[in-house]
Order: C-alpha cells, then structure tokens, then sequence
C-alpha cells in the first residue's frame, strides 16, 4: 500500500449511532462527548488521523462471506473483553479518571460487538453488497484496538499493575502487529487526509 491509498481508505467501523432513549445515566460509547452536540440538534464527525496504516484497509473488493467475519470480529471482542473483566477485581477500588476511562471502553467494546454481530445487531452495518474487504478489515481492526486501549487504561490505573496485564497488552500488540503489518504514514499525508475529511464533511451538512 502507498500512502496516498489513505484518500480513498474505507474505515467504517461500525461505531455506535446514538441511542435516542432518555438515558439518566448514559454509559459506553453514548456517554462520549461524541453524541452530546446531538441533543440539540446537531451532529458530530470525528476525524481519527491514522499515523499508521495497512493494505488491507485499501482493499475494496466485496467482501466473502461477510456475516461470518463480522461474527468472528464480535467475539473476539466479546472474548478479549472477559479477559479484562475478570482482571477488575484485582485492582483498586479507587474512583480514578483512568478506572472510568477503561470501564467506559470495557462497555463501548460490549455495545459494539452486539452492533456487528448479524445474531444480534438490531439493522445490518451496510447491506451485504456494499460491504468490502476494507470494511470488514477496519472492524477486525477496532476489534484488536479497543481491547489494547483498555488493557493500556488498567494498567495505568495502579501504581502496582499485575503483571497479566503487562503479559496481555504485549500477547494482543504482537497479534495486532501479525495481523495488519503496519506502514507508517508520513505526516504530511495525515495532514492532508485530516484536511480531505473533514472537507469532506462539512459539504455534506
């Protein structure tokens, strides 16, 4: 992959919409200040400038067997965040910004994996003929990432972090690596996608 593939990488991720019940207490991905402009009427793009890349991300065939990839991505997220959860009771009961962080990512990554799973989303991501390789590739992606970030979160959140943590995070970064063998974007092509999208989306309002 050459970096200007990136102006025309697909990344759906299948990030949440926002739930339009009354929540008092929203949690997860819609407690995010990502949602907040739309309660009164507006909406949000948010513009992740990747510094890092991968071919598979560029591909843009239709995707094979897609229901059964966006299962295996659900599961593995649902999978990798047991492994976390069953590591909370060995932390510190102490309220920190970073305990909240990772709980909120420990929810989101729940919400997401029922978002994808075809057993359980309430409406598919896109209809099966739009779906691509890239798409399917940037959830695998998320998949991977979001239990690394909170992983990372844990084990900042105590002085003393057990060493399962540490083992996890470098098990997971070296599937991540495996898995989408990563290019690194020079700056000025982040730049210039970051300027594109968000460009982009203005026309679109």
């Amino acid at each position: 992959m050459e970096p200007h593939h990136i102006d025309s990488q697909e990344n759906t991720t299948g990030m949440l919409a926002p739930d339009e019940s009354p929540h008092d207490a929203p949690a997860g991905a819609s407690a995010a200040t990502w949602f907040a402009p739309g309660r009164h009427g507006g909406r949000t793009v948010v513009v992740e400038v990747p510094a890092w890349t991968s071919d598979r991300l560029g591909d843009t065939h239709p995707a094979a067997d897609p229901d059964q990839r966006l299962r295996a991505s659900a599961d593995h997220l649902r999978e990798r965040g047991r492994h976390l959860t069953d590591l909370l009771p060995a932390l510190p009961p102490h309220d920190t910004p970073l305990l909240r962080a990772a709980h909120t990512q420990l929810t989101a990554l729940r919400q997401l994996a029922d978002a994808w799973d075809p057993r359980t989303a309430e409406a598919p991501l896109l209809p099966p003929p739009l779906l691509t390789r890239a798409h399917l590739a940037g959830i695998e992606l998320w998949a991977h990432r979001i239990p690394v970030r909170a992983a990372a979160l844990l084990r900042r959140a105590t002085p003393d972090p057990d060493p399962r943590l540490t083992t996890l995070l470098h098990t997971w970064c070296t599937h991540y690596r495996r898995r989408f063998h990563p290019t690194w974007l020079p700056v000025t092509r982040q730049a210039t996608h970051h300027a594109n999208t968000a460009e982009a989306a203005a026309h679109l309002t």
